[in-house]
């Protein structure tokens, strides 16, 4: 049987290669990588499929690095080849758990990503020792409400890291 419906994901960090991103700062004291920790495809293969989550658990690892400002932490759903609109809402990030204390995130609140920036959260600037930051993410991919053509649809997740 063919499948109806096929996602992939490609994930970049503002400029990146592959699975794993690193962001081009001219300053090292700040700056965000991703490490891509499970596959990041759906699959549908039956019709009932469409009508549930889809979840990626603990898919991706956000480490950030705000030694030196306060930073804002921003991602954006890009479709190649295609309308973004018809799947605009439909994808998330659901923050699992983290290990910044002070950052303004909650977990197992969804991110709706669209073809604009979605604020993850804010990160106040460090003020320890501690190397980096690390934020958990499960990719969900939400029911569809409006029928899809069948076929195959690649996303790419951009992250940028900004100043308030």
């Amino acid at each position: 049987m063919k499948p109806l419906l096929f996602i992939f994901f490609f994930i970049c960090g503002l400029i990146s290669n592959c699975d794993i991103g690193h962001a081009q700062a001219a300053n090292p004291d700040n700056n965000i990588s991703l490490a891509v920790n499970q596959p990041l495809i759906f699959s549908y293969n039956f019709a009932d499929e469409l009508v549930h989550d889809k979840i990626i658990n603990n898919a991706l690892e956000l480490k950030v690095r705000s030694a030196q400002y306060n930073t804002n932490l921003y991602a954006t759903l890009v479709l190649t080849g295609g309308d973004i609109t018809q799947f605009s809402k439909q994808i998330s990030l659901r923050l699992k758990n983290k290990t910044s204390i002070s950052a303004a995130a909650g977990t197992n609140t969804d991110i709706y990503l669209a073809n604009t920036p979605a604020l993850l959260f804010y990160q106040p600037r460090m003020i320890d020792n501690t190397p980096y930051y690390s934020f958990y993410y499960d990719v969900v991919m939400h029911p569809f409400t409006y029928q899809v053509r069948p076929g195959t649809y690649n996303f790419s997740i951009l992250f940028t890291m900004t100043q308030p």
